[in-house]
């Protein structure tokens, strides 16, 4: 009887180091059946018998196939099985050489391929490292900045200390000096914190390199995985080209050489010498661990973007900053490094040395690098890069300052110089020469330098874009970018115009126009500027503590009123007004909720200054909010246009109706027109030949003059390719000190002088009458039709269907005491007479809290202007001051009395208004 062991064990193919597929020897059988039997026989054997072919089938199993026990013995079957299992062994080993064969040929085919457009590695020592991006204004012929290797400073491996190479392997690859290029363990490991939801680089520094400098263009095109190949296939390719100690040293010298560090640092020496002012030679090993943290995420760990400047001057990283907790890491890797025996440069360190660099104190010397033209617009113009190319963020900081880029910018260099003349003028506040020193940058001492000469001013800001497009033509953050700090009053490389402030009354235009579009009020609606607690003891009020009384809306933004203002956003819902801005374009730090409530009407609510300047950019485009655009186009190296800005139209919403936009225009325009504001008026245009140049203007102050803030923009130009001019300026302290002024008399100047410059050579455009839109008269004190007690009227436009219907609704025939001047009642000292009077206190009557106050206010403003009283002990005024009262020494009648002779008390207080925060910013 034959007996066979693992006929049926399934044949497993074994892949060994050379990638040949062998095959193990899985038949075992005894040598005398296996000489009887030939291969015919067992062909004859197997004819007509019903065998299963499935390709594990067992000599047992073919057996009971034809119905035979494995019992049956007989010398014939012996032979035939025999010789089926001598060959056997033959048959697979020929299976396997197939399989090699062709996994060999595939695997050829593939490399090939791979390789094919990947540079020869011999290129390492003949690449060129820098390959600028640079950055150019709109006209592609003033170049504004290069990033690259006009701030790389090469050096030799033996330049490198130690402690730089040990700190660079701790965190980037600890097994550099081990490694063929590729770290297999590090690859795996990396891909499963992926997949687990903590996805980490695992690219060894050779890899990290060869993404840089060794693969082509196209590998970036394709698939991140597709790139992964090639870069890994190089990076084994570099280390077989360049091999041993002396390729190790070449390749991480390289890569030392070529990395960010930051501050559009380029190369370990630069970045030493750009924050510290040290040769390598001189770095402490807490400097040489913060340097190596900071290439995997140069935007985050900038130490200069993490540093504070204190109030001896000082530049200082704050030990619990971002970078100092990954120098920690650093720290941590490189004593886990020396501990598990993995060889170091640098033998000496010890673990007390590591300690104590985790907790040295990190001081940066001031920048000394190559200065750009207009840094502050620059900075947005890399942010905004970022977002075109970069759809692999891993290594596109770099690959966007080297990549040999030509970036064609929105910025009008004429313009940008002015916007830098004209912030720079602010920082004579503090010069006792100051005189001499405008004089110096071109400026001539105007009234407004004059004003704020000596008071606590030390910084300013401007933008300019067009409306139709939205370009940012001028772009000054700071003054005075390359200046030395003063403190905190003076930060320059802080962008004011992106980050968050205050906007005050300047925000008015934008939740008035809301507040007429929601139909909660018309340009013509009465609001009493009277304080009252609008809820949680806030009680704003007008900066000089006037009370107005009875104001038309168009005349209490023109004021600048704040009482009106609130109330005409509560009318609207101001948690609706909110969502519409949202909806518009602002971006909030909470951009969830509305924070602020009612008092976002009065600018308390942080906004980006660039946010704002495009929302008055909406204004006066009809209503139509485009993009910012920083960027034209860019093109590469060889200069191919590679992105080109969308047209206008294709990021263009209507942030407010036409109509809206037309009305709100109307009327802020009126704000620089001197027989409308006399006041504002002062901070009109002047067109060459001094005309008077059209122009919508508006001013904020915020509360306690920590920010100030003029916005507006000119009227459109009749050419339709000319640039519609929008400006905006800030004016104040970087750590928000007071600056003890109203901005009419510092931003708005800021703003005049400036917007006069830019816009002096060209044509005077006018303001259109707005269409569809109602041009009702009007009687200018009740803002209803005329009437019998009409005494002055005025031209005021409607939406459709909004136009007043009534007239003299506020006038009253009363019965006075004649005594007292009181109501007549029964039991009046006085004689009874009738006579017409203003009758305001069924005004606001949906609101009774402030119902209430305006009756306290009535019986005050009886006696006439200058009469102190109400919550915030304000004093009774006709609009708008002494000086200048448009609507006349009146409120529009003679007021009548809410009191009785009988009674000295008003209408009982009732419930509480819509609450706010407790801020009152100026005009």
């Amino acid at each position: 009887m034959a007996h066979v062991e693992g006929i049926g064990t399934r044949i497993k193919p074994d892949v060994g180091a050379n990638g040949w597929v062998c095959c193990e020897s899985l038949i075992k059988t005894r040598s005398d059946i296996m000489d009887e039997t030939s291969l015919g026989e067992v062909a004859e054997e197997l004819r007509g018998r019903r065998v299963r072919h499935a390709p594990y089938a067992t000599f047992n199993e073919m057996n009971m196939a034809s119905g035979n026990s494995t019992q049956r013995t007989g010398r014939p079957r012996k032979r035939l099985l025999g010789g089926l299992f001598a060959l056997l062994p033959v048959a697979l080993l020929g299976a396997c050489l197939l399989i090699a064969a062709i996994a060999y040929g595939g695997t050829i085919a593939i490399y090939s391929a791979v390789v094919s457009d990947l540079p020869d590695p011999k290129d390492l020592d003949t690449i060129v490292l820098n390959q600028n991006t640079t950055v150019y204004d709109r006209t592609g012929t003033v170049q504004l900045a290069a990033f690259g290797s006009d701030k790389r400073t090469e050096v030799d491996f033996a330049e490198i200390p130690g402690i730089v190479l040990d700190t660079t392997t701790a965190i980037e690859d600890k097994t550099y000096w081990e490694n063929s290029g590729f770290d297999p363990l590090g690859f795996v490991a990396a891909a499963l914190d992926t997949l687990g939801g903590s996805g980490r680089g695992g690219s060894t520094i050779t890899q990290q390199l060869v993404r840089s400098v060794l693969l082509p263009d196209s590998a970036f095109a394709g698939s991140v995985y597709e790139r992964k190949v090639k870069e890994i296939i190089q990076a084994i390719r570099l280390t077989k080209e360049f091999p041993g100690r002396v390729g190790k040293e070449k390749v991480i010298a390289k890569y030392l050489n070529n990395n960010y560090y930051g501050s559009r640092s380029y190369g370990i020496l630069t970045a030493s010498q750009q924050y510290f002012g040290k040769t390598l030679d001189q770095l402490t090993l807490g400097e040489a661990a913060l340097l190596a943290a900071i290439p995997q995420a140069p935007s985050t760990y900038d130490l200069r973007e993490n540093s504070v400047v204190g109030e001896d001057g000082t530049i200082r990283v704050p030990l619990d900053s971002a970078v100092a907790k990954r120098r920690g890491v650093v720290l941590d890797l490189l004593k886990s490094a020396r501990a598990s025996g993995i060889p170091q440069e640098t033998a000496m360190i010890t673990d007390a040395e590591i300690e104590a660099a985790r907790t040295e104190e990190i001081i940066l010397i001031p920048s000394p690098l190559v200065e750009m033209k207009a840094p502050h617009f620059v900075n947005r113009v890399r942010d905004f890069l970022v977002g075109i190319l970069c759809t692999d963020t891993e290594g596109c900081q770099q690959q966007l300052d080297t990549g040999g880029y030509k970036v064609i910018s929105s910025l009008d260099w004429g313009m940008q110089q002015s916007a830098e003349k004209w912030v720079l003028s602010v920082r004579s506040t503090q010069i006792k020469e100051y005189q001499a020193y405008l004089k110096s940058i071109g400026v001539k001492t105007t009234d407004w330098l004059k004003t704020i000469h000596g008071l606590e001013i030390n910084n300013a800001a401007v933008a300019t874009l067009d409306a139709r497009t939205g370009d940012i033509l001028a772009y000054a953050g700071s003054a005075d970018y390359y200046g030395q700090a003063d403190g905190t009053v003076f930060q320059p490389e802080y962008d004011v115009l992106s980050g968050y402030r205050q906007p005050g009354s300047s925000i008015k235009p934008i939740t008035y126009a809301y507040a007429l579009e929601n139909r909660a009020v018309t340009p013509a609606t009465i609001l009493m500027d009277v304080p009252v607690d609008f809820g949680q003891g806030w009680t704003p009020a007008s900066s000089e503590g006037s009370e107005h009384g009875p104001v038309r809306m168009r005349q209490a933004l023109q004021g600048s009123l704040n009482v009106p203002a609130i109330k005409a956003v509560i009318r609207a819902g101001q948690d609706r007004v909110w969502r519409q801005m949202r909806d518009s374009g602002f971006k909030f730090q909470n951009n969830s909720e509305n924070v602020a409530g009612a008092s976002i009407a009065i600018g308390t609510l942080e906004v980006r200054y660039v946010d704002l300047l495009s929302a008055y950019g909406a204004l006066a485009n009809e209503g139509t909010k485009v993009d910012r655009r920083y960027i034209l186009r860019i093109e590469d190296r060889n200069g191919e246009v590679i992105w080109e800005a969308p047209s206008p139209v294709e990021s263009a919403t209507q942030a407010f109706a036409a109509d809206t936009a037309a009305l709100m225009t109307d009327i802020i325009a009126g704000n620089t027109d001197p027989a409308v504001n006399r006041p504002w008026s002062k901070r009109k245009i002047i067109a060459s030949g001094g005309k008077r140049r059209p122009a919508a203007f508006k001013t904020g102050t915020t509360d306690q003059t920590k920010d100030l803030a003029a916005f507006g923009y000119l009227a459109a130009p009749n050419d339709p390719a000319a640039q519609h001019l929008v400006t905006g300026v800030w004016m104040g302290n970087s750590d928000s000190t007071p600056a003890t002024v109203y901005s009419l008399d510092s931003a708005g100047g800021l703003w005049q002088s400036y917007f006069t410059e830019i816009s002096s050579k060209l044509p005077i455009a006018n303001f259109s009458k707005p269409e569809g839109l109602e041009e009702v008269t009007i009687d200018a004190h009740t803002g209803e039709l005329p009437g019998a007690c009409t005494t002055l009227t005025t031209q005021e436009y409607f939406y459709p269907g909004t136009a007043p219907t009534t007239s003299c609704s506020t006038t009253r025939l009363l019965a006075i005491d004649s005594a007292t001047g009181l109501l007549w009642a029964d039991g009046c000292a006085g004689t009874r007479i009738e006579a017409n009077y203003l009758d305001l206190s069924s005004l606001e009557s949906q609101w009774p809290k402030w119902q209430a106050a305006n009756l306290e206010w009535i019986e005050r403003a009886r006696l006439g202007p200058g009469i102190v009283g109400g919550v915030r002990g304000g004093q009774t005024a006709y609009f708008y001051a002494p000086f200048w009262q448009p609507n006349g020494a009146t409120w529009g009648g003679t007021i009548a009395p809410t009191l009785s002779c009988l009674s000295a008390t008003p209408s009982p207080t009732p419930t509480p208004s819509p609450s706010a925060s407790p801020v009152s910013p100026a005009p």
